[in-house]
């Protein structure tokens, strides 16, 4: 059974498209591999309070030297098309930061049968020569979808609606699974409401397979170029 909850917080799932006066943002927070490294972190800390010994294989992943983990670009890297999700551009003096909507918790709950419908759903309409999409990626375009259609009457059709998700980055720089720090970057998606509402739902869930798949997913590149330039913010801030 899976429980999603919307909400005006940061969540593994976030979606933003703008209303006439100001962006409208809305969270969805489903169960994902981002947040196996809290599992992961709270059975470290269990077996602690508990005076349990760790195997050494689990106290050299734990100990690794977290600065060297990802492999930073050269020193010549300027941001381009990488970042422009995450890099976000000062306010100009003369305007004042906008007031965030007022939001309200929502809980959707879905029956293993509903998800395993969802999933069948999606997959007749998917665009991936690989056959494959995951449960979660049909549930998240699914509601992706569904908040987007009950907005549109009040918004423009042709603004873009934009959706992403935390992951869990270990597996794409080869970073032992084990290890209990924080490795997450996200993946960006942006379309038109006109074209996310009309488009099928596999094709949506297909677009979101393909930002996570190792074989086509450009995460490990993406979060070396972040690395990069939080490096190099670091050594030229003044």
């Amino acid at each position: 059974m899976a429980t999603l909850r919307k909400a005006n917080q940061t969540n593994p799932h976030q979606m933003q498209h703008p209303s006439s006066s100001s962006k409208l943002r809305s969270s969805l927070a489903v169960s994902s591999p981002a947040l196996s490294a809290k599992v992961r972190s709270l059975i470290s800390s269990r077996k602690a309070c508990h005076d349990e010994q760790f195997t050494n294989n689990k106290l050299a992943t734990g100990n690794l030297p977290c600065r060297d983990l990802i492999p930073l670009l050269d020193n010549a890297y300027t941001p381009d098309s990488e970042l422009p999700y995450q890099i976000m551009n000062p306010t100009p003096p003369s305007e004042s930061p906008s007031s965030p909507p007022t939001s309200t918790w929502s809980y959707f709950t879905f029956s293993p049968t509903s998800l395993a419908a969802l999933k069948s759903l999606a997959t007749q309409s998917m665009t991936l020569s690989s056959g494959y999409i995951s449960t979660d990626d049909a549930i998240s375009s699914f509601i992706w979808r569904s908040v987007t259609h009950a907005h549109l009457p009040r918004l423009n059709s042709t603004s873009n609606s934009t959706f992403t998700r935390a992951v869990d980055i270990r597996r794409y720089l080869d970073i032992s699974p084990m290890y209990p720090g924080l490795f997450q970057n996200m993946t960006y998606h942006s379309f038109s409401l006109w074209k996310l509402v009309n488009g099928p739902l596999g094709w949506v869930a297909s677009h979101l397979r393909a930002a996570v798949d190792p074989k086509t997913s450009s995460l490990k590149y993406n979060t070396r170029t972040l690395a990069t330039f939080l490096h190099q913010s670091n050594i030229y801030a003044p």
